[in-house]
């Protein structure tokens, strides 16, 4: 007897071969952001006369005007003194520095004199920051104000003078504060 074998091919397979399954996919977001900051390092003494500079911690210190009178004439002797800070600023900024007494205001004292005598002394301060340069008197009421319109690194120069005067200071302690900030604008 002769066998006849068929060879059926079902198509069940095919359709399935033929369709193409999309890709799945997904999205990560990485996001971070950089908040706007200034950073100032510790102040170094970038030139000196009649005067130094003690830093009492990171971003605190002293400036000691060595002879402050004449001991003869007890008149005011000249001095000065810059500082380097080195400063980070990753947006737009402001440096503002301010007196707090407007001058060298003696100890128990007041900006009054006391006949020939003064128990106050006016001295200029600035600093050099942003392509600018700024000076003016400790006397001046308000704040000395440069603004930094990109982000910036580098040294701020402060700098300090005194005048060397003709009216004679009352014996004492003298003393200032200025108060120096960086503010981010952004």
């Amino acid at each position: 007897m002769k066998s006849l074998a068929i060879l059926m091919i079902i198509p069940i397979a095919a359709p399935a071969l033929a369709q193409t399954t999309p890709p799945i996919s997904a999205r990560v977001e990485i996001v971070g952001e950089a908040p706007a900051a200034c950073v100032m390092k510790a102040p170094t003494v970038a030139s000196g006369l009649n005067a130094t500079f003690t830093a009492t911690s990171g971003t605190t210190g002293e400036i000691r005007i060595s002879e402050l009178v004449d001991p003869i004439t007890a008149q005011p002797e000249a001095a000065e003194l810059r500082l380097a800070i080195p400063v980070i600023c990753n947006a737009p900024h402001r440096l503002v520095m301010r007196s707090g007494n407007g001058g060298l205001l003696r100890q128990g004292g007041t900006s009054a004199r006391q006949g020939a005598f003064a128990q106050f002394l006016t001295y200029r301060f600035g600093a050099a920051w942003a392509n600018r340069r700024v000076t003016r008197g400790s006397d001046i009421a308000g704040q000395l104000v440069i603004n930094a319109d990109s982000a910036r690194t580098g040294d701020v120069i402060l700098s300090f003078n005194v005048d060397k005067g003709e009216i004679s200071l009352v014996a004492g302690t003298y003393s200032d504060q200025i108060i120096i900030e960086f503010q981010a604008t952004n």
